[in-house]
């Protein structure tokens, strides 16, 4: 593959899937990668299979990354506000 080819699909990918910044940076590679494999390769709709799953992916996430303590303190924070109203000090 060719820099400039290779260059234009890694800018061409992103562009394509309709993400942003840090929820983009996991799938830069692997849709540059797909985009290749579909255009140049002829596997047919890897790029659209893997496009359809980054998107189904931010979807999901916040259901699946439950490993980030901030996250967990704010959505039980969250909750007991919703259980038993505003605490004294947001009032």
């Amino acid at each position: 593959m060719s820099e400039r080819g290779e260059n234009a699909r890694m800018a061409t990918a992103p562009a394509t899937a309709m993400l942003l910044g840090r929820d983009l940076e996991p799938w830069r590679a692997i849709l540059a990668v797909a985009l290749w494999l579909q255009e140049l390769q002829g596997v047919a709709g890897v790029f659209d299979r893997l496009l359809k799953l980054s998107q189904s992916y931010q979807d999901e996430r916040p259901n699946l990354e439950y490993a980030n303590t901030t996250r967990l303190a704010i959505i039980a924070l969250v909750d007991l506000w919703a259980e038993r109203g505003t605490p004294p000090l947001l009032r």
